[in-house]
């Protein structure tokens, strides 16, 4: 099992957590939130080999779960589907998700959060929609995207849910774990160097 990637998000955990370190001035090419780290923190007291093994297992429950909800949504949308062919999908993509499972990426994690958050949004329940829309673009902003949507659809109660769930997993999460300083810190950094050139389409500093 590869550590490097793991190591990407340990290191800034533990560095900023026991020894003072700035997420972004001590790892400048970082781009993930506080949050992001607290959620995989529980792993940098483990050694890194058997961390990464953990990683690996949770990254195959989070794409089983994915693969579940999946088929949940494509039975209520398209019952007329073959059981077979939501495995399609799956195997069509096996090697990146083996390459996911291998290098310990955060894609599975983030996809099976934002799967969670399309099928209660399908089943029109806003509030744990956006419960769940919120974790994920708090651990990265990609899907942003997605409120981006559910607000051209006037989708309120899920915009502010969404909102909700983004101030306290950026903000109050991640003071139980690094401070309340280096929380806030971090958030403004990010701020400014992740999510504004995100959102003007500019480089990421």
């Amino acid at each position: 099992i590869d550590t490097s990637t793991l190591n990407e998000l340990l290191d800034p955990a533990e560095g900023v957590r026991f020894h003072g370190k700035d997420f972004f001035e001590d790892w400048p090419n970082n781009s993930y939130t506080a949050f992001s780290y607290t959620v995989l923190s529980p792993l940098m007291f483990f050694n890194r080999w058997v961390a990464s093994f953990i990683w690996g297992l949770m990254n195959i429950c989070f794409l089983i779960g994915t693969i579940a909800i999946t088929h949940e949504m494509i039975e209520k949308t398209q019952p007329q589907k073959k059981q077979w062919s939501y495995l399609i999908a799956p195997f069509l993509c096996t090697i990146f998700i083996a390459t996911d499972i291998f290098m310990g990426q955060t894609n599975p994690i983030t996809l099976f959060i934002t799967m969670c958050a399309a099928y209660h949004a399908m089943a029109k329940r806003d509030i744990l929609a956006g419960q769940f829309l919120g974790a994920v673009i708090a651990f990265k902003a990609i899907p942003l995207l997605f409120l981006y949507y559910f607000m051209l659809k006037m989708r309120v109660k899920l915009v502010v849910s969404t909102l909700i769930s983004i101030a306290i997993c950026m903000l109050f999460i991640p003071m139980l774990v690094f401070g309340p300083q280096k929380t806030i810190e971090s958030f403004n950094k990010w701020n400014s160097m992740v999510l504004i050139p995100l959102v003007k389409g500019t480089d990421i500093q």
